[in-house]
């Protein structure tokens, strides 16, 4: 495929990791769909990066990926946009101990019903080209973090959805590709305000101290690599030491 034909679509994307994975996606001759709940900041994320890389580049939609209806509805848009989806990350991201239930919903059922949604549309047996699921897991869904265990949960249990799916002969045979990024503790405000999100802070405090926080660069930079290596069911670490892809 030429270079600036590629389509991608970023959930959790007007901030943080999201943001900049529209702008390095954007440098790459990519156009770009962000969904986001934040309204506000979709809509200055748009704005901003169509100024610097020319009008009909980036394309901002609501979306609350907890409800089906909203990620039927913003794909749908997302691909009258764009003309098709041939990279689809599943960003978007929190943490709350405090609320079990938003949490799980959130980081794992919205993902796998995101997934559903999309490999209908790249499925080659129904009109499809192929295409690129990259879902953003965690160094959490590798380690057990003692501060973060529901967290920990529901990034582990994407990276066992993700391999489980990449699995499946049918989806090899539709030309898609489904893996996973695990970065640690990232720089963006994500994990700066996290002091209300679970009853021992301090010891997360401590954690994220000792190891350090990774360049939201780094990973972008891995999903990038991500995308490139196609390489199906595969799991990929970011931390201070680089990125290693996790033996099977």
């Amino acid at each position: 495929m030429e270079a600036g034909s590629r389509c991608a679509v970023i959930t959790g994307g007007a901030q943080g990791i999201g943001r900049a994975l529209a702008e390095e996606l954007l440098r790459n001759q990519y156009k770009v769909c962000i969904l986001d709940m934040n309204k506000d900041a979709g809509e200055n994320a748009q704005t901003e990066l169509n100024k610097a890389f020319g009008d009909g580049s980036i394309f901002f939609y609501a979306c609350d990926v907890t409800k089906n209806s909203d990620l039927e509805s913003a794909v749908k848009l997302c691909i009258e946009s764009l003309g098709r989806i041939d990279v689809f990350v599943n960003n978007a991201g929190i943490v709350n101990e405090y609320n079990p239930s938003l949490t799980v919903s959130v980081n794992l059922t919205a993902v796998i019903q995101a997934c559903g949604i999309v490999i209908e549309h790249m499925r080659k047996d129904k009109g499809g080209s192929g295409g690129t699921i990259i879902n953003v897991s965690s160094i959490a869904g590798l380690v057990s973090l003692p501060f973060i265990p529901i967290y920990c949960a529901t990034k582990s249990g994407l990276l066992s959805y993700t391999k489980a799916v990449a699995k499946q002969a049918e989806i090899a045979a539709q030309g898609i590709t489904l893996s996973c990024i695990c970065p640690g503790f990232t720089d963006t405000a994500f994990v700066q305000n996290l002091e209300d999100k679970m009853p021992d802070f301090s010891t997360a405090h401590k954690a994220i101290e000792h190891t350090g926080l990774l360049k939201v660069q780094a990973v972008t930079d891995g999903i990038l690599k991500l995308i490139k290596d196609q390489k199906n069911g595969s799991i990929l670490k970011v931390s201070a030491n680089g990125t290693d892809y996790v033996p099977e």
